[in-house]
């Protein structure tokens, strides 16, 4: 079973970032990610940015997506340490438009509340990565890598419907999983 949002929220998110970071390290390493999008974290989250500090330190660029309540596909703003981040619609830290230029990312990390066997998310509701995910993918090739807590993994199908993207990967602390 998933953990809650107030477990979740209990747990020692610096030591599961390192271990998503080695994990990540392990089995998708950092070659060829072109430039790579991650979330800030909220409410317990996995956490990605130990993966991203250690991108940033291999000369890798990063971005981040900016979300708007009643507008789906969300821009990806480059981003990097030095950025200001400002409180976007949901209350999540998200780039300052004024201050960065938007980007299409190549490789997404993706946030989640649980994931299938199957590689497919569920998420918050709001379907923002969803279309996103398809946007980006009629495009171009896009990679998308989740990473959750061994616990949000369920080993189980569930109904989706045409708008769920499926996942490339997950990586949990203990392990990977591919999903192609």
């Amino acid at each position: 079973m998933a953990l809650s949002i107030r477990q979740m929220a209990e747990i020692d998110h610096a030591a599961y970032a390192l271990e998503f970071e080695k994990n990540f390290a392990k089995h998708i390493g950092y070659e060829g990610l072109g430039c790579l999008a991650f979330y800030w974290p909220m409410a317990g989250e996995a956490d990605p940015r130990a993966i991203i500090k250690q991108y940033l330190a291999r000369g890798g660029k990063a971005c981040l997506p900016k979300a708007e309540k009643n507008i789906r596909l969300m821009p990806f703003y480059a981003w990097d340490e030095g950025h200001v981040l400002v409180r976007g619609c949901y209350g999540i830290p998200e780039p300052d438009p004024s201050t960065t230029q938007i980007v299409t990312p190549d490789t997404l990390i993706v946030p989640m509340l649980l994931v299938n066997a199957e590689g497919h998310r569920i998420g918050y509701g709001a379907g923002h990565y969803d279309a996103t995910i398809a946007s980006l993918r009629a495009q171009k090739r896009v990679k998308t890598i989740g990473i959750a807590y061994d616990d949000q993994f369920w080993d189980q199908k569930w109904e989706v419907d045409q708008y769920d993207q499926k996942l490339d990967a997950l990586i949990t602390p203990s392990k990977l999983y591919s999903f192609n």
